[in-house]
């Protein structure tokens, strides 16, 4: 099953004329509240077609890092599609906070960041493109 959405999501890539990289940023405390350093990593995604360019950051598990498993790029298209997902679905930084548990001065931080994050999202991806993702990963 692994593969399957491995190749899916090079299928999609290509389709859509996008590109992407995942390059080691570090090992650090990435999450809030993080008590263990994990593995970080840099996510370029490049639409070839208009030339943007966007870097995403991602956190490995850290199950991941202490097994040296790099990402892949189901793996980092999947994260990058939640943020844009978890955006949309929330009207605001309460909401979001009220909706996945977070306190009110934590959950802002973070919707802050998948704010920045779905910004950068729609200059890489259009909206056909996100309709094929969510399909592509509605059972991953």
């Amino acid at each position: 099953m692994v593969k399957e959405y491995e190749e899916k999501t090079e299928n999609f890539l290509k389709e859509n004329n996008k590109e992407v990289k995942i390059n080691y940023a570090g090992r650090k405390k990435y999450f809030a509240g993080d008590k263990e350093e994990r593995d970080v990593y840099n996510v370029v995604v490049k639409d070839k077609n208009s030339g943007n360019k966007e870097t995403f950051k991602y956190g490995a598990s850290i199950n991941d890092t202490y097994e040296n498993k790099k990402p892949t790029k189901d793996e980092v298209l999947w994260a990058i599609q939640m943020d844009k997902n978890s955006y949309e679905n929330s009207n605001n930084a309460d909401d979001f906070s009220d909706e996945y548990g977070y306190d009110k001065k934590e959950g802002k931080k973070i919707y802050s960041k998948v704010e920045e994050n779905s910004k950068k999202y729609d200059k890489v991806f259009d909206e056909n493109n996100k309709e094929e993702l969510d399909k592509l990963y509605e059972d991953y």
